[in-house]
């Protein structure tokens, strides 16, 4: 039997995708055949991943390549989502007609057992099998029945032949020009606003999201904390679904080292974690926002050896005492010196940002949000 994955990237989640498709080869001895959708692979990129799956003979990759023009109306809200989220609504059109199933899978995972378990369920009669997600915010807009009517769409077994029988990628066009301010999660909200529930449900150990320990009662009350319990103990796909991912410093995911187990497999030279040696080269640290956000991050900065000179806060009756033992400073005070460099934990970030930039400072350069500090290289 042979299994056809499709994955799409861009060159930035290169290194990624070669981590995820590395799980998946450990995991199984069937003929897998990884289908690329990508806009910007150059052939060095494609000599890579070619290279790192070399040696296993029953894997083969091809390479799809797209113009983003073809989706170009179609808006993304969410900050962490890029335009290659939505080539999985081209699959069954890029694909040869030959292949009638396949699995869609996100770079930001990891697959944990044998994946042909996961192809051999059988989808004659859907469109689509996913996982649940409780996202309450996508279910109240696109007006579904229920929470457990969404399904997060970075694990997907896709029936091919019934997407183009039934013409279902131009309904999921016509849903995106008519619904923009509804799809919070790009093509994710736009596959469950035309669906409204109409998948098939599979076990949420393929797709174990972060979202399961944030919400935990809730999922808890949903199953059963006992079935909870288990697949957390024992997923077989672990999805880095939030923005923080396991190759950011600052990720807390209880299977992030799971991430560099696999990337140590693929023979790739890489960096852990490179802000981290951005932010150990500069002299001068600060952090503006000495509330709440500024303590946590002053903790997880001082575990990791990294020395802080200094809180800058906006409320100046702080000015000049010391929280947690660091100073507190006037902001007008900042500097933008080659070894100084400010990190902002305050919900305010956009007015902060603003007030930074008016004072010289470049962002990234100068400055940046605790939540991107994995930007900075």
């Amino acid at each position: 039997m042979s299994i056809n994955i499709v994955c799409s990237i861009n060159s930035v989640f290169l290194q990624h995708f070669c981590v995820m498709a590395m799980s998946v080869v450990s995991n199984t001895n069937h003929t897998i055949h990884f289908h690329i959708i990508n806009n910007d692979l150059t052939n060095e990129d494609k000599q890579l991943v070619n290279k790192v799956f070399k040696k296993y003979n029953y894997v083969s990759v091809s390479f799809y390549t797209i113009e983003d023009k073809l989706l170009e109306d179609i808006k993304i809200q969410a900050e962490h989502l890029t335009i290659q989220a939505l080539y999985r609504l081209l699959i069954p059109e890029i694909l040869p007609h030959s292949i009638n199933k396949v699995i869609y899978l996100d770079s930001d995972l990891l697959v944990n057992s044998n994946i042909a378990n996961l192809y051999d369920i059988d989808v004659e009669d859907y469109y689509i099998a996913a996982v649940n997600e409780i996202f309450e915010p996508s279910t109240i807009l696109l007006k579904l029945n229920s929470s457990l009517d969404y399904f997060n769409s970075g694990v997907m077994i896709i029936n091919l032949k019934k997407w183009r029988e039934d013409a279902f990628l131009q309904k999921c066009l016509v849903f995106a020009k008519n619904n923009q301010d509804k799809l919070l999660l790009a093509d994710q909200d736009i596959l469950n606003g035309v669906l409204k529930g109409e998948w098939k449900r599979i076990p949420l150990e393929w797709n174990l999201v972060k979202g399961i320990w944030i919400d935990y009662q809730e999922y808890c009350k949903r199953y059963s904390k006992v079935y909870i319990d288990t697949i957390i103990e024992k997923p077989n796909i672990i999805h880095f679904t939030t923005p923080s991912k396991p190759w950011h410093w600052l990720c807390d995911h209880p299977y992030k080292e799971k991430y560099f187990y696999y990337l140590n497999i693929t023979g790739l030279s890489y960096v852990k974690y490179p802000e981290l040696s951005y932010l150990n080269s500069k002299n001068n640290i600060y952090i503006f926002g000495s509330g709440k956000a500024g303590q946590e991050t002053l903790k997880i900065l001082e575990k990791q050896n990294t020395k802080i000179k200094g809180f800058y806060d906006n409320n100046v009756d702080l000015w000049g005492i010391s929280v947690n033992g660091i100073e507190v400073y006037d902001p007008k005070k900042c500097k933008s010196g080659p070894n100084d460099f400010i990190i902002i934990a305050s919900m305010y970030y956009k007015d902060i940002s603003k007030q930074l930039k008016n004072y010289g400072l470049k962002e990234y350069k100068n400055f940046c949000r605790i939540e991107y500090l994995h930007k900075l290289q």
